[in-house]
């Protein structure tokens, strides 16, 4: 008999990820096709059995007749009252977890479809009583403390559910800065160097922002340059992708080749010394 697992979906937390990051995209049927995906993800690739399932938002702002499809899927819609300001998905989620979590000793697994940093200490109480968790979401926006306390290997990438952006040429508003387009356009440079001193398709995303980065951005933190990471990705110039690795699983950047800009349109960039990262392996 498979494990028996409750998948648990921050409908909202999706949604309007894929309404700020991908306006090429139809949010309702986007955030739907993931959830019927990651379903299949868990049962067919990892062996559980999704006994119950529930997603939770102000189903009223979204519309598009979400909750009937969503029962279609198997996934019980919960109404969840929202604000200009703030929502109570998130609230009305955790109390029906934990109410699951001590009614239903014969689950073992609990699935979070959420990238929302504010559900930590509910995954704090399932670790407590030996759960297996795990947490889908967005990886460029995912809180970085949900993927370490459920590990690598029990994170899933949404992205991966998502079609390739389309390359959307974008002219230089008048209210943009300048000097943020510049930088954006130097890590492209960056990554097209990378590509060819690695010779792979893929590059690694951590030793990418550590050490190669630090050719023309050694004043910017790390947070900073995974903005300019993120915000390639945002214009369709890249996606990042999760790989199988041990002991834990890893990001690489995958530039999208029919879009890249002319390379004499790139400038060029002063030669500069690596500087070592600690723990971070050698390449090429």
């Amino acid at each position: 008999m498979r494990p028996l697992c409750a998948l648990f979906v921050d409908y909202e937390n999706i949604y309007y990820s894929i309404v700020n990051h991908r306006k090429d995209l139809a949010a309702n049927d986007t955030t739907l096709s993931i959830i019927e995906a990651v379903r299949t993800t868990l049962e067919a690739k990892h062996g559980l059995e999704i006994v119950l399932g529930r997603a939770y938002a102000d189903f009223e702002r979204i519309g598009n007749n979400a909750q009937g499809r969503l029962q279609i899927l198997g996934i019980e819609p919960r109404f969840a009252v929202g604000t200009n300001h703030k929502g109570s998905a998130d609230i009305t989620l955790a109390l029906d977890a934990l109410e699951m979590l001590f009614t239903r000793t014969d689950i073992l697994h609990f699935a979070l479809v959420s990238g929302d940093r504010d559900y930590l200490p509910l995954l704090r109480r399932f670790k407590e009583r030996a759960k297996g968790l795990w947490v889908i979401g967005f990886g460029s926006t995912t809180s970085g403390d949900l993927r370490e306390s459920v590990g690598e290997e029990r994170f899933l990438d949404a992205e991966q559910y998502l079609p390739p952006a389309p390359y959307v040429e974008e002219r230089l508003a008048t209210d943009q800065d300048p000097a943020l387009v510049d930088e954006e356009t130097v890590c492209l440079r960056l990554l097209m160097e990378a590509r060819r001193r690695y010779d792979s398709a893929e590059i690694w995303l951590s030793p990418f922002v550590q050490k190669d980065m630090d050719t023309a951005f050694g004043h910017v933190d790390r947070e900073g340059r995974l903005r300019l990471v993120n915000a390639l990705k945002a214009r369709g110039l890249l996606r990042i992708e999760q790989r199988p690795g041990v002991p834990h699983n890893y990001a690489v950047i995958v530039v999208n080749d029919p879009t890249l800009p002319p390379r004499e349109s790139l400038p060029e960039l002063d030669s500069a010394p690596e500087a070592p990262v600690p723990g971070v392996p050698a390449r090429g």
